[in-house]
């Protein structure tokens, strides 16, 4: 039976109220299960901003190890950490010892990786010597001295990413200190396929004796929730399709006009996306309320576009002849006067979806 704790505010702070209800929840499985199988350390693979590995360490008092890529995670999760200690110990009458979540910064690129990192990690200043193999199919490595010093472990993961949770499952199965596994994976079009050495998919004997072969596409069509599309109206539903139609469009005119910034394979609207994705829905709700879908403007077009190292350009571009943009050398504002779908098509190119 698991113990549920609500999170205080400052635990809580900079969730969201889904994020907070996951923590909540998956922290006190994690707690149950480790207590369960004795084990008193957490890996938290893929920690993020250790929100998980936090609300582990201060709620549950755990020893937490938080692995992520991201060396700015890490120093996020370290300053967070030592606020929330603070707070948690001035509130604490006796003179507790709070253990903040110890941050370890690595690219997990396999199941070797990982268990070298997590055993490497949980040694302490002990001095056993890890061997490290390159070959998933070998071994995974292990302690040459006696492990006894080594803590039993818990791996644990909430939106592992791709080939993550693939690798935890990995450790898992063949890493002797590793009791538990708890994971909620994400992004599963993301698993790696067509590798010769680990491939994310398919893991099992089964699949992989029937040469079973998904591709990217069908891995991308999984992720559509079949749910959501049964709860959308048919209008609505257009409009997703054209949405989706101007991203595979978006991309054609990149490659074609910008070969240059296609061949960086740029992530496409990873910078204030939601925030350009409510800007564009405002103006096109208001636009079509009013009857005026024929012609969409944007007040400020400089806040629309951005290069993609997240600059702003000094003013929009586009392909000869697709729109008649505004030659005020202030750029306050540009006009549509093609046809609908092209319209609609350019403001998602300038939100950057």
């Amino acid at each position: 039976n698991s113990r549920v704790a609500s999170i205080g505010t400052v635990l809580a702070q900079g969730m969201n109220s889904k994020k907070k209800h996951e923590i909540e929840a998956l922290s006190g499985i994690v707690d149950a299960i480790a207590r369960s199988r004795g084990a008193k350390t957490v890996v938290d693979v893929g920690s993020g901003q250790g929100y998980l590995a936090q609300a582990l360490s201060f709620e549950y008092q755990l020893a937490v190890i938080a692995i992520d890529a991201s060396s700015h995670h890490a120093s996020v999760t370290n300053t967070r950490a030592e606020r929330i200690k603070k707070h948690y110990a001035a509130k604490c009458v006796e003179k507790q010892q709070f253990k903040v979540p110890r941050t370890v910064t690595c690219h997990v690129l396999s199941s070797d990786t990982l268990a070298a990192v997590t055993l490497d990690a949980c040694q302490d200043d002990h001095g056993e010597h890890i061997t490290e193999t390159n070959n998933c199919n070998q071994s995974i490595p292990q302690i040459e001295q006696p492990n006894h010093s080594i803590p039993q472990l818990v791996l644990a993961g909430l939106h592992a990413c791709g080939d993550l949770s693939v690798n935890m499952l990995r450790v898992f199965v063949s890493c002797e200190q590793v009791q538990a596994l708890v994971s909620v994976g994400c992004c599963y079009n993301l698993l790696s396929e067509d590798t010769d050495t680990c491939p994310g998919f398919p893991i099992s004997k089964a699949a992989k004796s029937s040469k079973l072969v998904l591709g990217k596409s069908i891995r991308d069509l999984a992720c559509q929730s079949a749910e959501r599309w049964r709860n959308l109206t048919k209008e609505m539903a257009l409009q997703n399709f054209d949405i989706h139609a101007f991203r595979a469009a978006f991309q054609m005119v990149l490659e074609k006009y910008f070969p240059e910034v296609s061949r960086l394979s740029p992530s496409i609207g990873r910078q204030g996306k939601a925030l350009r994705r409510q800007r564009l829905r405002k103006v096109m709700e208001s636009h079509l309320a009013m009857g005026k879908a024929d012609d969409l403007s944007y007040p400020n077009c400089k806040e629309q576009n951005m290069n993609t190292d997240g600059s702003l350009p000094t003013e929009p571009t586009a392909p000869k002849g697709a729109v008649e943009c505004c030659s005020n050398e202030l750029c306050t504002g540009f006009n549509f006067y093609t046809s609908h779908k092209l319209q609609l098509f350019w403001i998602v190119c300038f939100s950057s979806l």
